[in-house]
């Protein structure tokens, strides 16, 4: 018998799961905007989302239109923004051309990324 699901922002959930970690699992969705929606809807995020009536999750459907505006969209504007300091020749952007960590973090020990690029790199040029 399958489990029931519970359709939620164009995305299917099992019923048992809860509101909160059914927000969250969506691409851009954090803590703090779970919290916002839950504030306006007036629910706790630890509620399943069976135990969620018509009215509330029509108004979280409303919600989610009005201020979520999906995956997609997010994710085409995080790649343009890393396009965008790739073709000024910023420092982070040449660090993300290379395929190094760009946020401080230490090459001599544990760079895991640059160990595979250097790996990948030998492979190829043989």
């Amino acid at each position: 018998m399958p489990t029931p699901t519970t359709n939620l922002l164009g995305q299917s959930f099992p019923s048992s799961t809860s509101l909160d970690h059914a927000l969250r699992s969506l691409y851009g969705i954090g803590h703090q905007s779970v919290q916002k929606y839950c504030a306006v809807l007036g629910v706790l995020p630890t509620l399943p989302l069976s135990a969620l009536s018509k009215e509330h999750s029509m108004q979280l459907t409303a919600l989610g239109e009005a201020l979520y505006p999906g995956a997609y969209a997010l994710k085409r504007a995080h790649f343009k923004n890393l396009q965008t300091l790739v073709e000024t020749s910023s420092y982070r952007g040449f660090r993300h051309r290379s395929g190094l960590p760009c946020r401080g973090q230490r090459t001599r020990s544990n760079a895991r990324t640059f160990r595979k690029t250097n790996l990948f790199r030998k492979k190829v040029s043989k």
